[in-house]
C-alpha cells in the first residue's frame, strides 16, 4: 500500500474548487498540486483568482492498494 499527500484547493466557505475555480462535489475532483510552491504559483499567478484570500490549501491523502487480479 502506498500513501501520497497532495494539496487541493478549497474556498474559505468550505467548497472544493477545480482549476476554473468552479465548485465541485468532492475532494477528488478539486484542483490538485504536488507541493506548496505549485499551489502558490497558481494562486498568485496569471490564472489564479482575483482574490487569493478567498481560497486555502488543504491536504488530501491518496492511498494506492492492489486489490487483486482482473478476471
Amino acid at each position: 500500500m502506498e500513501n501520497k499527500r497532495r494539496i487541493i484547493l478549497q474556498r474559505v466557505d468550505g467548497a472544493f474548487v477545480n482549476l476554473k475555480l468552479e465548485p465541485v462535489n468532492n475532494p477528488s475532483a478539486a484542483a490538485r498540486f504536488n507541493d506548496i510552491s505549485a499551489y502558490e504559483s497558481f494562486i498568485y499567478g496569471f490564472y489564479g483568482p482575483s482574490d487569493p484570500s478567498m481560497y486555502k490549501p488543504v491536504y488530501l491523502s491518496i492511498t494506492y492498494e492492489v486489490i487483486g487480479d482482473v478476471q
